[in-house]
Parts: C-alpha cells; sequence; structure tokens
C-alpha cells in the first residue's frame, strides 16, 4: 500500500487549510445563487446528509467502527455547534446579504476564538501586538456597517447582520470546544458523522418548516450550486476543516477566514455583480491586518516555546 513520506504528512495539514482559505470563499456565491430557488434549511441539509452519508460509507466500509461513549459526545456536540448552528446561521443571513458582505462579517471568527481562548485561560498574558491586531479587526467591521448603513436598516438587512455575528460566535465555540476535547475517530470519520447527523437535523428542519423538497421546481443553476456545496463546501471544505483542525491550533486554522472573504467579494463582484465599494476594500484591508498581526504574534510566541 502506498504510504506518503514524513515529511509530506507533515505539510497535509497546511494544503487542507490552503484548500479552505481558497474553496470556501466560493461557497458563499454558490450559497446566494441556491438561496434564488431552495430554502436555506434544505440547502444545508441536502449537502450536509449527502457528504454525510458518503463520508460515514466509507470508513465504514474501510471497517472503522461508529465511535461511542464521550468519543461519540464529543463529535456530535462539535458538529451540532459549528454545523447546524453556526452554519445554519450563516446560511439564514446570505438570503438577506450580499456573499463578499457575509464572508467578510465572518472574519470576525479569529477574534472570537482569541477571546474565547482567553476566557478559557485568564492566566494567558496578552500583548500590545495583539491588542493592536484586535483594534484594527474591529475598525475593519466599523467600516462594514458604515459603508451599508442603509442595509442594515431595513428588517431583513438587521435580520442577517444580526444572524451573522452569532453565526461566527457559534462557529468559533464549536472550533475551540472541537480542538480542547479529543476523541478517538479519525478525523474524516469524525466529519462525516457530524455532516450526517447535522444534515437530517436540518432535513427534519425544512421538512417541517416548508415542506416537501420540490425537485420539479428547482432551475439547473440551483442544482449546480447545491452540487456544488454537497462536493466543494461539505465533502471536501468540511472535511479539509476538521482535518487541518486536528493537527494545528484553533488559532492558525482561523486564519481561513481573512483569505475567504477576498475569494467570496472577488467572485460576487464578478459573477454577482456585486457592489464593491471603497469602505469594502478599507474594512477587507483592516480585518485581514489585524487577524495576521494576532496570528503572527501567537506563531512567534509558539516558535520561542519551541512548540512549532
Amino acid at each position: 500500500m502506498f504510504s506518503l513520506p514524513s515529511s509530506a504528512k507533515k505539510q497535509l495539514p497546511y494544503i487542507a487549510l490552503a484548500f479552505v482559505c481558497v474553496f470556501w470563499g466560493t461557497t458563499y456565491l454558490a450559497m446566494r445563487v441556491g438561496l434564488r430557488s431552495i430554502s436555506p434549511y434544505w440547502i444545508m441539509g441536502l449537502r450536509n446528509s449527502a457528504a454525510g452519508i458518503i463520508l460515514v460509507s466509507y470508513f465504514l466500509f474501510k471497517g472503522h467502527k461508529i465511535p461511542t461513549g464521550a468519543s461519540l459526545r464529543r463529535i456530535l456536540i462539535t458538529g451540532i455547534i459549528i454545523l447546524f448552528i453556526g452554519g445554519g446561521l450563516q446560511a439564514y443571513a446570505v438570503q438577506f446579504l450580499p456573499s463578499g458582505l457575509a464572508a467578510l462579517i465572518f472574519s470576525l471568527v479569529p477574534f472570537w476564538i482569541l477571546l474565547i481562548n482567553l476566557l478559557i485561560n485568564p492566566s494567558e498574558k496578552t500583548n500590545a501586538t495583539i491588542l493592536s491586531g484586535l483594534a484594527l479587526g474591529f475598525a475593519g467591521q466599523l467600516f462594514v456597517f458604515l459603508g451599508h448603513l442603509n442595509d442594515f436598516g431595513k428588517i431583513s438587512g438587521l435580520q442577517g447582520l444580526i444572524a451573522i455575528i452569532f453565526a461566527t460566535l457559534f462557529w468559533s465555540l464549536g472550533t475551540v470546544y472541537g480542538k480542547k476535547k479529543k476523541h478517538d475517530a479519525h478525523p474524516l470519520f469524525a466529519a462525516g458523522i457530524q455532516m450526517f447527523v447535522s444534515g437530517f437535523m436540518f432535513d427534519g428542519v425544512a421538512f417541517f418548516s416548508h415542506g416537501k423538497f420540490s425537485v420539479a421546481t428547482i432551475p439547473h443553476e440551483a442544482w449546480i450550486a447545491l452540487v456544488y456545496l454537497t462536493v466543494v463546501g461539505s465533502l471536501m471544505g468540511y472535511s479539509a476543516y476538521i482535518f487541518a483542525l486536528s493537527k494545528l491550533t484553533a488559532t492558525e486554522v482561523s486564519v481561513t477566514a481573512y483569505v475567504n472573504p477576498i475569494i467570496a467579494i472577488i467572485a460576487g463582484t464578478v459573477l454577482l455583480g456585486e457592489e464593491f465599494t471603497v469602505s469594502t476594500f478599507v474594512a477587507l484591508a483592516l480585518t485581514v491586518a489585524g487577524v495576521i498581526l494576532i496570528n503572527k504574534k501567537i506563531h512567534s510566541k509558539k516558535k520561542k516555546l519551541g512548540t512549532v
């Protein structure tokens, strides 16, 4: 059986992280297209349950056993917090916000993760560099709000804003929890279980809130978006995210949040004609600079401790 050399294996988490950085930004666009014809809960349900069935079936075929006890409980809690609550709120918000703007606000994730880690470890000291990074990121989010005051003044815009902020919080909580609470399953098997369970939870919510899924009324572009979200967003993207999280720190994995908006904004502007304003550019630049500053400082601290 073919096996990778140890040097290549060490690079796999970073390759997975790079995939998430680049391709997850495009899923905001696909979600926006799919939402024109399909409810957010049916999209989340169909994409995650399909991806979950594929991954779980593969690992069961390979002889893996479904985890039990504490391992299964931790896997399910992580999946429910990240995918069902965080992902559900994210999908709901994209109904009301441009895809690039939603991705930009989602770049709050690294800041939430840092604050959650500080609350968990209050003895961990911060410094001027990290505080400067937080200030830059906060300034970036202020530019988001200043540039879209008219949107947020509408009920739908306000709903989207509140939903996406809470989505970032729950996604961050799930990421930190998933990193802290270890389990004995293969990370991709765990990702499959999480998608399988959360997917069917979404299917249940969709059925009771929107009725049966009507195949005949779905246009071909929505089907393309749904397939793309299933394969790239869930099967490959979420699996890569969970794999990277199993090998790297939560803070390192959170860097995906400042690359995704760049991809999402470019895709939304070019393909959907979404507005790209000066305030959006300033917000993007400040947010990226803030997260880079935070991660650079944390990485240098780890290097000094010999943990990198």
